[in-house]
């Protein structure tokens, strides 16, 4: 603590410069403590210290030797990104739909189910339509890709695919309950041609302009020809060709529509 002592008595000029220069001294002392405190941090570390060890954290390349001050911000911010990067390339997302609907027929006589619906069926309840977890990995450096997303839910239990390929849906464990596995395939770009993709496993059909997240349709409710004209899923390869962002070429074989394991010795292409 600095005590600054005032006199009221006149002092003479050689007292009064040696009192501005210790407390000229005093204010320097001051700022440099507030300086040093701004430059280090946790453990007297300072900032260019910190950065350091993070990027060794990290794994990321060292700075140049030469690197000044001034580039503190650009390897921040690359640091940042680097964190914020999802562990292999990965990203996890989905969503949850819920929603209520009443029939203003009120089909009481038909078990309330709305008539000619797939999906939005049930009358004068909230539901727990779908909750969507998906997981995915652009294509790397060595062209490989996947997607995956399975589906809790109403949406799940009303979208099932065959899998045990007799052609029917609901006699087996895996096609009676709320969970459906939605797409799982893999991707390739091949070297030196990133736009030729080869795709193989479960996906969403090609047809139609819905797709089976309500959310992402131009209505809550879909059409008839969703529920009754086209296939939801399929299971087989494609090969796809990107001449430009708009227009790409798709050539490939499935099973069929909406079964894993095919019903049949037939094969469907597009």
């Amino acid at each position: 603590m600095m005590r600054i002592r005032i006199f009221d008595k006149p002092m003479g000029g050689m007292r009064m410069r040696k009192a501005n220069v210790i407390l000229s001294a005093a204010l320097l002392g001051i700022a440099t403590l507030a300086i040093g405190a701004r430059a280090h941090a946790e453990g007297g570390l300072t900032l260019e210290e910190r950065v350091e060890r993070l990027e060794r954290q990290k794994e990321m390349p060292a700075a140049p030797a030469n690197c000044c001050p001034s580039g503190l911000q650009d390897r921040l911010d690359a640091l940042e990104a680097a964190i914020k990067k999802p562990p292999f390339g990965l990203t996890i997302g989905g969503m949850l739909v819920t929603s209520y609907q009443y029939d203003m027929n009120d089909p009481k006589g038909h078990n309330n189910v709305v008539g000619l619906r797939a999906f939005d069926r049930d009358h004068n309840t909230f539901n727990l339509d779908l909750f969507q977890l998906q997981v995915s990995r652009a294509p790397g450096e060595n062209g490989v890709g996947f997607v995956t997303k399975i589906n809790f839910g109403k949406t799940a239990e009303r979208m099932a695919s065959d899998w045990d390929g007799n052609g029917t849906v609901g006699n087996v464990a895996e096609e009676q309950n709320d969970i459906e596995l939605e797409e799982a395939y893999i991707t390739y770009n091949f070297p030196g041609l990133p736009d030729l993709q080869l795709k193989a496993g479960k996906f969403v059909t090609l047809l139609g302009a819905e797709v089976v997240e309500s959310p992402l349709n131009a209505n809550i409710s879909r059409s008839l020809a969703y529920t009754f004209a086209i296939p939801i899923t399929h299971t087989g390869v494609l090969m796809s060709y990107a001449f430009t962002p708009e227009f790409k070429l798709i050539l490939g074989g499935v099973n069929g529509w909406d079964n894993v394991i095919d019903s049949n010795d037939g094969k469907s292409f597009f």
